[in-house]
C-alpha cells in the first residue's frame, strides 16, 4: 500500500555514499514521482517497494518474442494445438501390440483441444481491450462484433458438417457457442473470471452427469443446417451437455484464457508463472483423481455400480477415456481424469497442461523465434487449416495409411502458411470472418468519452 509522506525532499540513504558508509537496511527510501495531477508545485514523495523495476524491453529476448507488434508465442501455441488435434484425429487411440493407448493419444487427447479453447479466451481479451479492459463506451459495439463473429464460425462449422461430412467430431460449432457465452464476460475483471472458471469446472460436470442420466433429447453429434431449424433443442442440448466438447464444462477453459489475456503476457515472470502454475494444476488434477480412484473407494464404487462394468472396462477407461460416455450409475465416475471425461479433475489436468504449454511457448519464443516461425504462421490461420484438415480426412483414406496421412498434413501445415504469409496478413477464412463482422458493426457509432480536462492516473 502506498503512503504519502510529505512534499519535501528526503535525505538519500543509498547511491553514491562516502567511503565507509553503507545503505541503511529496510525499505527503500522515498522517491519523487508524478501523481498524475497537474498543478503540483513539487512532486509528491511516495514510499513504496518496487518488486521489478526492469522495463519489458530490458528482459531477455524481449524484442525477439515480438513480430510486427504481435506476441509470437500466442501463434506458436495455436500451431501446437492444431498439430495436436491433427495427430489425435489421424492416428489411432489404442496400440494393440502393447495393449495401451498410443503416445500421441496420451499426450494430446483432450489437451490439444483444451489449449485451443484457452487460446480462444486469450484472443478474445486481446481483441477487446487487453490489460486495459473494455471501455464502457465501446462495449455495445464490441459485444455485437464478437456475437457476429461467433455466428459466422457457427455457420462455417455446421456447413462443414454438411459439405465435408468429416469422419471426426467438428469442434467449430462448440467453439462458436463458447464465443457467444463469452459476450457477458467481456468487462469482467480477471479475478472474477478465474472464480467463474472454478464454478463452471465444479458445477458443469454435475450438470452433464444428470443430463446424461436423463437423456431428455436426441443427441446430434454432427448436426446439419436443417437440424438447426427442425431440432433446435436437440442440437443445443448436445452442444451444451452431451457433445464431444460440451460447452457447460469447456467454458472453464475459455474463461481461464480470458483472465490470462488481462495479464502482461510480454513479461518473462508471468510466462514462467504460466508454465509453473499450469504444471502444478495438471499434477493436482491427476493426483487427486488417482487418490480418489485407487485409495478412497472410487475403483470399487465404479466396479460394483452396475453389472456390465468389469475391471478391464475401468482400466481402459482410466487410460483412454470413455467410449462414448462416462456411465451414470454412480457419482464415483466423476473421479476419473481421463481424456474427454469432462470431470472436474479432467478439466484441471487438461487446463493445466494447456496453460503450461502456453507459458512454455511464450518463453521459447524469447530464445529461438525464427525456428518456430512455421508454427507461428500456422497458428495465425488455424480456422482455415482446421477446415482443410477436416476435408483431407474426408477425401484421403487415412485409416489405411495413418502415418502417411499425418506426415502429409504436418508438412502442409508447416509450409503452406509460411508461403501464404509472404503475400497476405490473414488466412482466407480468417479474412472473411473479420471483414464480415467488422462491416456488420460499422454503422454503430462509438460515443467518445468526454474530455474533463484532467489527466487519468
Amino acid at each position: 500500500m502506498r503512503e504519502q509522506v510529505s512534499k519535501t525532499r528526503l535525505p538519500v540513504h543509498e547511491g553514491d555514499l562516502p567511503a565507509g558508509m553503507h545503505p541503511e537496511p529496510g525499505d527503500s527510501a522515498g522517491r519523487e514521482v508524478w501523481t498524475g495531477h497537474s498543478g503540483d508545485d513539487e512532486a509528491v514523495i511516495i514510499r513504496t517497494t518496487v518488486l521489478d523495476t526492469r522495463a519489458p524491453e530490458e528482459e531477455y529476448g524481449a524484442v525477439r518474442q515480438l513480430r510486427n507488434g504481435r506476441i509470437t508465442g500466442i501463434d506458436v501455441a495455436r500451431g501446437l494445438a492444431l498439430l495436436g488435434m491433427i495427430a489425435v484425429h489421424t492416428l489411432g487411440s489404442w496400440n494393440d501390440l502393447l495393449d495401451r493407448p498410443t503416445v500421441v493419444w496420451t499426450v494430446a487427447a483432450g489437451n490439444a483441444a483444451a489449449l485451443f479453447a484457452v487460446l480462444a479466451g486469450v484472443g478474445i481479451t486481446l481483441s477487446t481491450g487487453g490489460r486495459a479492459g473494455l471501455a464502457r463506451e465501446r462495449r455495445r459495439r464490441t459485444r455485437l462484433h464478437l456475437a457476429v463473429r461467433a455466428l459466422l464460425i457457427l455457420l462455417i462449422g455446421v456447413g462443414a458438417n454438411s459439405l465435408i461430412d468429416p469422419p471426426v467430431f467438428n469442434i467449430l460449432p462448440y467453439y462458436a457457442l463458447l464465443f457467444l457465452l463469452a459476450v457477458p464476460f467481456l468487462a469482467v475483471r480477471k479475478r472474477v473470471l478465474f472464480l467463474w472458471a472454478g464454478v463452471v469446472a465444479v458445477v458443469g460436470p454435475l450438470l452433464q452427469y444428470y443430463v446424461r442420466a436423463a437423456e431428455p433429447y436426441e443427441r446430434l453429434l454432427s448436426p446439419q443446417p436443417v437440424d438447426l431449424v427442425a431440432q433446435p433443442l436437440d442440437v443445443l442440448g448436445t452442444w451444451l451437455f452431451t457433445g464431444t466438447y460440451p460447452v457447460s464444462t469447456w467454458l472453464a477453459f475459455l474463461l481461464v484464457g480470458m483472465a490470462i489475456g488481462r495479464m502482461p503476457l510480454d513479461r518473462i515472470r508471468l510466462q514462467g508463472g504460466l508454465l509453473g502454475y499450469g504444471t502444478l494444476l495438471a499434477l493436482l488434477g491427476w493426483t487427486l483423481s488417482r487418490l480418489l480412484v485407487l485409495y478412497l473407494g472410487g475403483y470399487e464404487g465404479m466396479l460394483y455400480s452396475e453389472e456390465p462394468v468389469t475391471q478391464q472396462f475401468i482400466d481402459r477407461l482410466l487410460r483412454e477415456g470413455p467410449d462414448p460416455d462416462l456411465p451414470t450409475s454412480s457419482l464415483w465416475w466423476l473421479s476419473v481424469a481421463a481424456p474427454h471425461t469432462n470431470t472436474t479433475f479432467a478439466l484441471m489436468l487438461s487446463g493445466g497442461v494447456a496453460v503450461a504449454v502456453f507459458g512454455g511457448a511464450l518463453l521459447t519464443c524469447r530464445a529461438v523465434p525464427r525456428l518456430l516461425h512455421p508454427l507461428a504462421a500456422a497458428g495465425s490461420m488455424t480456422l482455415t487449416l482446421y477446415l482443410a484438415h477436416l476435408a483431407f480426412l474426408h477425401f484421403y483414406p487415412f485409416e489405411d495409411r495413418p502415418w502417411t496421412a499425418l506426415l502429409i498434413q504436418v508438412a502442409a501445415v508447416l509450409v503452406i502458411p509460411v508461403l501464404w504469409r509472404l503475400f497476405f496478413r490473414r488466412g482466407p477464412l480468417e479474412w472473411v470472418v473479420s471483414t464480415l463482422s467488422r462491416l456488420t458493426v460499422a454503422p454503430i457509432k462509438v460515443r467518445e468519452p468526454e474530455d474533463t480536462g484532467r489527466h487519468r492516473s
